[in-house]
């Protein structure tokens, strides 16, 4: 079973070296409680080869070619993790981190030229925080042009009357996804982890963005860090 060999994958690198806070690759997360929790390995795809056969696939690559109507690169590649009692994620707009501001090496790049793709490696349930999508809303930049960041207050409270997607799902399901959806998740209250994998592309026209994409991905994490006194030296 591929998905069970992608989360036996997780599971090793989860024994691994990785694990640590001046891992630009792991991001941890801590929890109202306090409690931190590890909350995503990104990248991964080079770190673990089963998991890039899958991001190769053309199960999953073909599909995206129909939907972007034309040929595809990787863009993006992450595990991300929601273990017992760890919170959710914020709504936002990947495109808002991604949209050509600073020095982030990015040439203009064309939000509905990028699709997400959601790999459930585990269940996603009610109980334990499923990505809840705001469907038909990726006309649009909602968040402030330039701003990497997610939504604010008043920005949520205007999507507040706006129908809402769950996206339950059970292993190996899949679900594809534009930049632009508005999505964010719950607080896992279940007894188990929730694991999915997020394969971002984009069309071959924007052309190969992934080290690009790196970059801007690295400077991020930097600025994270520094706000809370880390010092995250490299990709381990």
């Amino acid at each position: 079973e591929e998905i069970n060999l992608v989360n036996s994958e997780i599971n090793r690198l989860l024994k691994s070296n990785i694990l640590s806070e001046n891992n630009l690759r792991t991001v941890f997360k801590a929890s109202q409680s306090s409690t931190v929790f590890l909350e995503k390995i990104d990248p991964i795809i080079d770190i673990s080869l089963p998991i890039s056969r899958i991001a190769n696939d053309s199960r999953i690559v073909d599909i995206c070619k129909e939907l972007l109507n034309d040929d595809v690169y990787l863009f993006k590649d992450m595990a991300v993790l929601k273990e017992p009692n760890a919170d959710g994620f914020e709504l936002h707009q990947d495109y808002a981190w991604w949209q050509p501001v600073d020095s982030n090496n990015f040439k203009i790049l064309n939000p509905s030229k990028i699709i997400s793709v959601v790999i459930s490696i585990n269940e996603a349930t009610e109980m334990n925080g499923p990505i809840i999508f705001y469907p038909s809303l990726h006309s649009s930049l909602i968040t402030t042009k330039g701003e990497k960041r997610n939504f604010n207050n008043s920005e949520k409270n205007s999507l507040i009357q706006k129908s809402k997607y769950v996206g339950l799902m059970k292993q190996g399901d899949v679900i594809f996804f534009h930049s632009l959806i508005p999505h964010y998740s719950d607080k896992n209250l279940s007894s188990t982890s929730r694991r999915q994998l997020v394969l971002t592309f984009n069309s071959k026209s924007e052309g190969n963005l992934y080290e690009a994409q790196l970059l801007n991905y690295i400077d991020i994490q930097h600025k994270r860090a520094e706000l809370k006194g880390i010092t995250k030296k490299q990709l381990i």
